[in-house]
């Protein structure tokens, strides 16, 4: 049994054995009690360890029945809050916080707030939140925050030495977190072209916490970009037949383009559209922006793309979904409109390659020759793997070492209160 799995044998035992203290024949545990608090969190980790967002929704359903009733409100609440985030529903989240007027000066609810402003852009107000939590009390999750907004302005090494300190937070016994830490100073070295030095962290997290599919996804995503295609689809491959999840059935379909095989990708492309539009359909928005990318690699779904990245913008305007809505537009030839998206995504001073690449070919369609110079050499520079590849018309997810933008896992398992 890998550590993963047993984490999560672990987890199932605590719920089984929290319903059973209530007694032998109740079929539910009492409304309100600190018992039924604790179950519900258990819940939340057991789901978010497992990336069950199926799971996390039912959750939330059930916690709007638990609050009515219960003593401890503001654990409640800041778990709905939590949940929220993982769903993207940003507004939800910080209308959670907003009710009990204790989560809004304790430290995990400012933490859960600087996630709130930093997907919708306000970085300055981001980390200024973190930095009052960390002020009342250091914790890894803190400093984990301030390291990935650190990072998407620019500043690798500062962002590393906070990842550093915030392992350092941890006791022998976190080796999730452990996990997690290490795969996010991966991803910080994978998105700057540092292929090994990320392979590096990618391992120390496998030999950490065993057995995790998120470092199965990662290992994947970085043969992928390497042009090991062979070894990225079978790693996805097993990942899917495992939990069968629609992003995973886009990446196989990037992956068979890009290694010549059109005729294989289609179809998990295809498969990989109907199940986030299935997802929209019920009223999800957290594949709105695959999406986006989704739609811009098939040919004509291109105003598809335009809409979907819309509606991603009025969840999050963050230079992220203004890049790819300015991208979404250039790609349907609404060239002025792309100009104006992209010069706000650039003028929030983050540091992207994917972004200035993006910037790149529309200052280059616009005849803005000097700015698309510019920005390209801006793109090869934060990241050299993809430095010569011809974007236009090509699947901008993997061909740019980026692969998904993922939500930043900050939402991270907390432990039940």
């Amino acid at each position: 049994m890998t550590a993963y799995q047993a984490d999560l044998q672990r987890i199932e035992g605590e719920i089984d054995e929290l319903v059973r203290a209530e007694g032998a024949a109740a079929a539910a545990l009492s409304p309100g009690s600190e018992r039924e608090t604790r179950l519900l969190y258990r819940r939340f980790q057991r789901a978010s360890l497992m990336g069950d967002l199926t799971g996390l929704k039912v959750l939330d359903e059930v916690i709007d029945g638990a609050i009515g009733s219960a003593s401890r409100h503001a654990d409640l609440w800041l778990l709905k809050a939590y949940i929220a985030l993982k769903l993207h529903r940003f507004a939800d989240a910080e209308l959670c916080l907003g009710m009990d007027a204790s989560l809004r000066t304790c430290t995990q609810g400012r933490l859960v707030h600087s996630d709130v402003l930093l997907q919708a852009g306000r970085y300055d107000e981001a980390r200024a939140e973190i930095q009052l939590a960390l002020a009342e009390e250091t914790t890894w999750d803190g400093l984990a925050r301030l390291a990935h907004l650190t990072y998407a302005m620019g500043d690798v090494d500062e962002a590393d030495r906070l990842y550093v300190s915030a392992e350092d937070e941890l006791t022998a016994k976190q080796m999730y977190s452990f996990a997690w830490l290490e795969l996010q100073r991966g991803s910080m070295n994978f998105q700057r072209g540092r292929h090994q030095q990320a392979l590096i962290h990618y391992e120390r997290a496998e030999r950490a916490y065993p057995g995790y599919w998120l470092v199965a996804e990662r290992m994947a995503e970085l043969a992928g970009t390497q042009g090991r295609f062979a070894e990225a689809i079978a790693g996805y491959t097993r990942l899917y037949e495992a939990s069968p999840r629609p992003e995973w059935e886009h990446a196989l379909g990037d992956l068979y383009s890009l290694s010549g095989e059109h005729a294989s990708a289609l179809p998990w492309k295809t498969r990989a559209l109907e199940h986030y539009l299935e997802s929209a359909s019920r009223g999800e928005v957290h594949y709105y922006h695959l999406l986006v990318d989704l739609c811009c690699e098939l040919a004509g779904r291109g105003e598809e793309a335009v809409e979907w990245a819309r509606k991603d913008i009025a969840l999050r305007s963050n230079y992220a979904t203004e890049g790819d809505l300015a991208w979404a537009l250039y790609r349907v030839g609404e060239v002025t409109q792309a100009l104006d998206w992209i010069s706000k995504a650039l003028a929030s001073g983050a540091v992207s390659a994917r972004l200035y690449l993006q910037a790149a070919c529309i200052y280059g369609a616009a005849g803005m020759s000097d700015l698309s110079t510019r920005h390209m050499r801006l793109s090869i520079e934060t990241n050299p793997a993809p430095a010569k590849a011809k974007m236009v018309g090509q699947p901008l997810r993997i061909q740019q070492g980026v692969l998904t933008r993922r939500v930043p896992a900050l939402t991270i398992v907390q432990p039940a209160p």
